[in-house]
């Protein structure tokens, strides 16, 4: 069939071509609907819709590129974000290694790799990266992992505005929220720095989203152990950082 696709083409240009009635038509027929859907009215409407479209929906960079128990640690926040900003399209920089934990996460429309290999580790590696974050013209970043990098990468995406603890370059940040007066725990201290942004938490509520093979896989695990469904689980962490 595609080989006949050629062939067909030209057979039905020639016949357009020696049929001049039918082509007049055909050209009259052209006429008619690009004086009916292409009017400068209705394209003026329609880029003006466009823009309405996009300053309802901004762009949003949020970063957490570290450690499994940060990510659920960050659901109370990436709740508040959507809650606060439900038409926008939110995007979330993580490491491939906790990409698993956010991958079905219903808060956030795109995920980011960052240091995905060795090679995007280096300096020019992040300045790629940098500018692929340039190019998507990004409105707001809210720095939840609140490193020197993660504060310079989004100064270089040229976010215009960019809220993150001012605790390391804070001239990096167009917003920098002063760190807590006091040791928080980890929700309250993301909550601390959304309420400075006007972002409220609806609760400290975690969350996590399993895919049905996690599903199976952990009720596979509780009948291993002879656990029943409805019976709470207690797990507990000797590594864990004293300062949380």
């Amino acid at each position: 069939k595609t080989r006949q696709a050629p062939s067909a083409l030209a057979a039905t240009i020639r016949e357009v071509l020696e049929d001049r009635d039918g082509r007049a038509q055909l050209v009259e027929r052209a006429y008619g609907v690009v004086e009916e859907r292409y009017t400068l009215e209705r394209m003026v409407e329609a880029t003006c819709a466009l823009y309405e479209e996009v300053l309802r929906k901004p762009r949003l960079l949020v970063w957490k590129l570290s450690a499994p128990g940060d990510m659920v640690l960050i659901s109370p926040s990436l709740r508040a974000i959507r809650r606060r900003y439900p038409e926008a399209s939110i995007s979330l920089v993580v490491s491939p290694s906790v990409r698993e934990l956010v991958a079905r996460c219903p808060y956030v429309d795109e995920l980011l790799m960052f240091h995905p290999t060795r090679k995007d580790r280096t300096l020019p590696g992040k300045w790629r990266f940098a500018r692929r974050l340039r190019r998507a013209a990004f409105d707001r970043s809210i720095d939840l992992q609140n490193s020197r990098l993660t504060h310079v990468l989004a100064w270089l995406a040229d976010a215009p505005v960019r809220v993150g603890y001012a605790r390391r370059w804070p001239w990096l940040l167009s917003r920098p929220v002063p760190m807590p007066p006091a040791p928080m725990s980890p929700v309250a201290h993301q909550a601390h720095l959304l309420a400075a942004d006007g972002i409220a938490l609806d609760s400290e509520q975690l969350e996590v989203w399993p895919s049905p093979e996690d599903e199976r896989a952990a009720a596979a695990l509780r009948r291993e152990l002879g656990l029943r469904a409805e019976q709470p689980i207690v797990a507990i962490s000797p590594g864990a950082s004293a300062r949380w």
